[in-house]
């Protein structure tokens, strides 16, 4: 038999897992109810259960209420603990929140407190994301023996502000012995491209760059050359672009092969912002892709003029299943394309519940692409279904793409084409019927 004060520790060290396990869940608004029952319990909290809920509000980026269930926990007598701190640092790093990052570092300076290097690492994080650059340089100098978080933390900085103090970061690191990770090489690549460029930048000599599948070509207006010891990164700068050739991008992942480390999708992305050549990086490094850095790729070839690497890239995206709706109805090359892919949006809703619903709100979005891509392809069964399935999900077009449907009907295919004249002809009279039906007015080339 348990006595009174094990009985006591026993229901609050379950009430503390429950609470963590709903953090873990995403459950925050439970979590919150957990604790709450247990202070009207009397089943006071310890600091595990606040510590559990404050890295709740790290995973929803919510400072106001990590800040003020870190002040409760002092109220009740209870000091917090590294684990705490780090939590506060990690969320306001999230959120930028610079205010309350301050008041949580002003309360460590009045305690007397000495971080372990875990929570020193992560207030520096926060104090770079916070916009504290200068701060962060100063901080610094307190650590004895900055490891490899330190570091990039310091790389962070310099991603936050201007890279002159990059090389230098960069060459303390190696000469300290310590071997750049991949998180390492991603902030480097972060602060070539975020970080607001030196004023002393030499002038590009008339450099200049072609863009593959497109007739710009990239003008170096500017170039900063980076020393980073086992090789030297050229950064070139136009009005609105920046960019590393094509030797050099190869030059700096044959770098990191040597140090046996594997670039992943984060440094892929970041990579495709600094290439006048997307694809020759696709051709180098296999991962496994995903939308955002699609969107970030695709972007790219847009800056760069590149329309075929465009569509070339979002039908890669399509097979490899890693595009919206939009995307992959954009992805269609062929009028079977954009028939089957309006099939697979009812299939994939059929055993679900509000089917109905369901296509209304994905056909809302790619309806329009898909009347163009028809009408491209002067596909008119494809028209004619798009026309009644959106009739049904009562969804009417732009006035642009009703204009566009006006001209197709004024276009009917030859005579000869009999077979293509009858899929036009029913079309055309269904046309007539869907802009009566949707509150249109009369086709001006419809009879009566």
């Amino acid at each position: 038999m348990l006595s009174g004060k094990r009985l006591w520790q026993v229901r609050r060290t379950r009430y503390s897992y429950n609470i963590l396990g709903l953090v873990k869940k995403g459950e925050i608004e439970k979590a919150e109810e957990v604790l709450q029952s247990m202070i009207d319990r009397r089943v006071y909290p310890d600091i595990f259960a606040y510590n559990a809920l404050i890295k709740g509000y790290v995973l929803t980026s919510d400072a106001r209420k990590a800040f003020k269930t870190f002040n409760n926990l002092k109220k009740r007598g209870l000091m917090p603990s590294d684990i705490t701190y780090t939590s506060m640092f990690a969320v306001c790093g999230r959120t930028k929140s610079a205010e309350i990052l301050d008041k949580v570092m002003k309360e460590i300076e009045r305690r007397g407190m000495s971080l372990n290097t875990l929570s020193f690492n992560a207030m520096l994080t926060a104090m770079a994301n916070c916009g504290m650059v200068d701060e962060v340089f100063d901080e610094v100098t307190k650590l004895d023996k900055p490891d490899i978080d330190t570091y990039r933390s310091l790389l962070l900085a310099c991603a936050r502000s201007s890279m002159e103090k990059l090389e230098a970061v960069w060459k303390s690191m190696k000469e300290s012995g310590i071997k750049p990770n991949r998180q390492s090489y991603n902030v480097l690549l972060l602060s070539l491209r975020d970080s607001s460029l030196p004023h002393h930048l030499s002038a590009a000599s008339r450099h200049t760059t072609s863009v593959p599948n497109s007739t710009k070509t990239l003008r170096a207006r500017r170039e900063f050359k980076l020393d980073l010891g086992s090789m030297t990164l050229t950064l070139y700068v136009s009005d609105k672009l920046r960019w590393l050739e094509t030797e050099d991008i190869k030059k700096f992942l044959t770098s990191m092969k040597r140090s046996r480390i594997h670039p992943d999708v984060r440094m892929l992305s970041l990579l495709v912002c600094l290439s006048p050549n997307v694809f020759s990086i696709l051709e180098d490094c296999k991962v496994a892709l995903d939308k955002p850095f699609m969107k970030t790729a695709i972007d790219r070839l847009r800056a760069l003029g590149d329309i075929e690497g465009v569509e070339a890239l979002i039908s890669i995206a399509h097979k490899h299943g890693v595009l919206s709706d939009l995307g992959k109805a954009k992805a269609c090359l062929t009028s079977k394309e954009v028939g089957d892919f309006l099939t697979s949006i009812e299939e994939e809703a059929q055993h679900e519940e509000m089917k109905d619903e369901i296509i209304r709100k994905r056909l809302e979005e790619v309806h329009e692409v898909l009347i163009q891509k028809s009408i491209r392809y002067k596909d008119y069964d494809t028209v004619h279904k798009i026309l009644k399935k959106i009739k049904y999900a009562e969804i009417l077009p732009s006035d642009d793409i009703v204009m566009q449907l006006d001209s197709l009907m004024e276009n009917p295919p030859p005579r000869e084409k009999v077979r293509l004249t009858y899929k036009f002809n029913g079309m055309k009279g269904y046309y007539i019927l869907w802009r009566r039906a949707m509150g249109l007015d009369d086709w001006p080339g419809g009879e009566q």
